[in-house]
C-alpha cells in the first residue's frame, strides 16, 4: 500500500471527505486528490499535519507499520495497561480476574484493555487456551516502564 492509499484508509476510517480534509489543512481539494493517487507527495509538515488530524502517526502513513498512539488513551486506560505491562514481566502471565480485582472494573472492561494492549504491544502477549489466560512471549519488552 502507498503513501497516498494509506491516507485515503485513514481519511475514510475517521469519516473525512477530500474536501473536508483539505479545508481543515488549508490545501485544495485537487491537491487531496493528488496525493491520495499517488501523482503528488505532501511536505514534511503536510504529512504531520495530516497524521494529527487522521488519528494516526507519521510512521504508519510512510511505512505503513502499526500505528501506536498512546497518548490518545485517558489515564485510566493508560494505567491499566501498565498494569497489564507489569504483571506480564513480573509473572509472566494476566488474566481478566486479576484486572477486575484491582481496578474494580467489569469483566468486559478489562476484556477490552487486554485487546488495546495486544493492538499497541503484539509481539508481547499470547492467550494460553489450556490456563484461560494470557502470557508473555519470549519476545517480550516492557512497553511501559
Amino acid at each position: 500500500m502507498s503513501i497516498g492509499e494509506r491516507i485515503a484508509e485513514r481519511r475514510k476510517a475517521t469519516g473525512l471527505t477530500q474536501a473536508s480534509l483539505a479545508d481543515i489543512l488549508d490545501v485544495s481539494t485537487a491537491f487531496i486528490s493528488q496525493i491520495e493517487s499517488g501523482n503528488r507527495n505532501p511536505s514534511h509538515d503536510l504529512l504531520l499535519r495530516i497524521a494529527r488530524e487522521l488519528d494516526t502517526t507519521v510512521d504508519y502513513i510512510i511505512s505503513g507499520r502499526a500505528e501506536v498512539k498512546v497518548g490518545r488513551l485517558t489515564y485510566a486506560v493508560e494505567k491499566r495497561l501498565r498494569f497489564i505491562d507489569f504483571l506480564l514481566q513480573q509473572y509472566g502471565a494476566v488474566s481478566r480476574s486479576a484486572l477486575t480485582d484491582y481496578f474494580g472494573i467489569s469483566v468486559p472492561q478489562a476484556s477490552l484493555d487486554i485487546k488495546k494492549y495486544i493492538e499497541l504491544a503484539p509481539s508481547n502477549i499470547e492467550y494460553d487456551k489450556s490456563d484461560k489466560l494470557y502470557r508473555s512471549t519470549k519476545q517480550f519488552s516492557r512497553r511501559w516502564a
